[in-house]
């Protein structure tokens, strides 16, 4: 018979003793007669308590653990043999499954189709070089929307559990297209004007020139760029540009 783990402090029955919890686990066996019937019943107690605190102590550090992973926005997952074992909270909300859906599904299976088969041979190479840089993969929910993610995996392939963390970066992605469909409509326009447009660094070498340079001076786009713009002035303006261009870093 083993009785349920039951804990006392022994200082507060002997005010000598020390006053802390003590666990104890007890079991009783009983020793029959020739007959068959128990003549004896024998008690051991084990002290369990190095034992008892070392649960509690782990046992508050994974709850600290859960803690801090559940209010965390990115998606954190755990996988074994590549398919999941945990999820928080995000992970659930950014591709609309429930946990129970997600915990055995192959982690690749969250890229869209015609990826999943590379994503699974990075998220291994990943882990056997003990990668962890991030790298851009198209995901897809449950219910069939696209966006981008960043996936960043932690740990390497000897571990028997590998840790990961997804980021959305649909809206960065967005943004990023935005500005490059803004860039391209200013470079079409300055490479469209009869100005000559320029930029400079703050030690006056040129960063950009547009082409229309090439029509007003013998010079190239590549002969320009990366040299200093006073080697295309004529030596008697160089003061008065210098002393305009001084002004201008000064925000004047």
């Amino acid at each position: 018979i083993v009785i349920p783990e039951i804990y006392y402090n022994p200082g507060k029955v002997d005010s000598a003793l020390d006053d802390e919890d003590v666990y104890v686990k007890f079991i009783i066996f009983s020793i029959p007669n020739s007959e068959g019937t128990p003549e004896y019943f024998i008690q051991i107690a084990e002290n369990i308590t190095e034992k008892k605190k070392s649960e509690l102590s782990l046992k508050q550090s994974e709850d600290k653990y859960r803690l801090l992973v559940e209010s965390i926005t990115d998606g954190v997952y755990a996988t074994k043999n590549g398919h999941f074992v945990s999820v928080n909270s995000a992970m659930i909300r950014m591709f609309e499954y429930a946990e129970d859906e997600m915990i055995g599904m192959p982690a690749w299976n969250l890229a869209i189709p015609e990826k999943r088969d590379y994503i699974r041979q990075v998220m291994f190479e990943k882990s056997r070089n003990n990668d962890t840089s991030p790298v851009e993969i198209e995901c897809v929910t449950k219910s069939g929307e696209i966006f981008y993610a960043e996936l960043r995996i932690c740990g390497n392939i000897d571990s028997e559990v590998i840790y990961g963390v997804v980021v959305n970066i649909n809206e960065r992605k967005q943004a990023e297209e935005t500005i490059k469909e803004s860039e391209e409509k200013y470079r079409d326009l300055v490479n469209n004007i009869s100005d000559v447009i320029f930029t400079l660094d703050t030690q006056g070498v040129v960063t950009y020139i547009s082409p229309m340079a090439e029509k007003i001076t013998d010079y190239s786009v590549q002969d320009i760029i990366g040299k200093p713009f006073v080697e295309f002035i004529y030596t008697e303006d160089i003061p008065a540009l210098m002393k305009n261009y001084a002004g201008a870093l000064e925000g004047h």
